[in-house]
């Protein structure tokens, strides 16, 4: 029924096209199921395209720029494999001012993996893998249980930052000649390098076994 406070419909509403102002409400009466099938939501997106394969985009929600039609931001349902039923979501947006295509910045996959992308869109920037519980930065492949896996060309930094942002750690994995480098202050220079040959000191070392101030000291003469 219509009325001057608006349209009362009973059943369903066909329509080539939908614009809506306002603030908007859709609900439904029962509440959400987990089940694919269910039918127990407040809106169902989607698309009549048929193309079906891994990578193609399907029901979206997208963003205008405000004064105009043209999509500026989306979330996107996205094929995974070969099989329609396996689903991620996307989370696209636009890398610029000057009109062009829309960049993946997030997508969950159905697995829960979770992959943030460069500044392109293209390149797995950050990989989070959701069955080895395990964090890779640069590489999509975090290689053991609960662990951080970084990987870069040249080598990889670990930088650790005091709060006041006074003192910066570096730990480092130089790929010119695999070795390991620690540097406690980066104000004072690299102090320890690990090679496959051995242990390179810069400066002076002591250790401590606990029953005398200074047990073993290797000063700038390599002397015990």
């Amino acid at each position: 029924a219509t009325t001057s406070t608006g349209i009362d419909v009973t059943g369903t509403v066909t329509a080539d096209g939908l614009t809506v102002e306002g603030l908007s409400l859709a609900s439904e009466t029962t509440a959400f199921s987990t089940t694919a099938n269910s039918s127990n939501v407040s809106l169902k997106i989607g698309n009549s395209d048929t193309t079906s394969g891994s990578g193609n985009y399907k029901g979206a929600i997208g963003f205008t720029r405000g004064d105009s039609n043209q999509v500026r931001s989306a979330i996107v349902g996205k094929q995974l494999t070969s099989s329609a039923n396996v689903q991620g979501l996307a989370f696209l947006v636009h890398p610029n001012s000057v009109a062009g295509t829309l960049n993946e910045a997030l997508l969950i996959k159905a697995n829960n993996d979770i992959i943030f992308y460069d500044d392109t869109g293209t390149t797995e920037a950050l990989y989070w893998d959701a069955s080895a519980e395990s964090l890779g930065i640069g590489t999509t492949s975090p290689t053991s249980t609960a662990s951080l896996h970084l990987k870069g060309s040249g080598g990889t930094e670990l930088h650790m930052e005091s709060g006041d942002g006074n003192s910066t750690s570096i730990i480092k994995h130089n790929q010119s000649n695999n070795s390991l480098e620690f540097t406690p202050n980066i104000s004072a220079g690299k102090i320890l390098d690990i090679l496959g040959t051995g242990i390179d000191v810069t400066g002076t070392v002591t250790f401590d076994g606990g029953t005398t101030s200074a047990d073993l000291n290797f000063g700038d003469n390599d002397k015990a």
